[in-house]
């Protein structure tokens, strides 16, 4: 089976409202609704909770995929979020101090042995630890949404 492509909320989020908005760039979704039927883009739960708080439509084209998209938490991720959390605790806290998806993204891409997609920077932070920089502590590969797509051959 080919290793997963794991997304993060910031991935769909930049997709959806400002580098490719389904209303002009439908091409893009068709593709991903097609990578996601074919098992290889994948997201922890967490994510669609989180796109749920922050854009209705793209979190109702979600939802739609669900079954195929979504992995539920189960006991081994939960066993990999704890032995993330452990070194990085602050991963799991967004801006507001509410609980992030972060964390789940990076432990299901590293128990699944996938490449984490997200759009965050790399920072040395450790008060505001990003997905990149943990990637890296854990040997976990990662990289942006257009690498992807070019890793994926897309032309849109």
């Amino acid at each position: 089976m080919t290793k997963p492509f794991v997304f993060d909320t910031s991935s769909f989020i930049r997709a959806w409202h400002e580098a490719y908005p389904i209303d002009v760039m439908h091409t893009f979704w068709d593709l991903l609704d097609k990578a996601i039927d074919a098992g290889f883009v994948i997201s922890p739960e967490e994510v669609l909770r989180e796109t749920s708080k922050r854009s209705d439509e793209l979190h109702k084209w979600l939802k739609a995929r669900q079954d195929r998209c979504f992995v539920e938490i189960d006991e081994d991720l939960e066993e990999a979020v704890a032995e993330l959390l452990a070194n990085n605790e602050r991963i799991a806290m967004n801006r507001k101090g509410a609980s992030s998806a972060d964390a789940w993204v990076v432990a299901l891409a590293k128990i699944r042995t996938g490449t984490v997609i997200s759009e965050e920077s790399m920072t040395d932070s450790q008060k505001r630890p990003k997905i990149p920089g943990v990637c890296k502590e854990h040997n976990v590969p990662c990289v942006n949404l257009l690498a992807f797509m070019r890793a994926q051959k897309w032309r849109i």
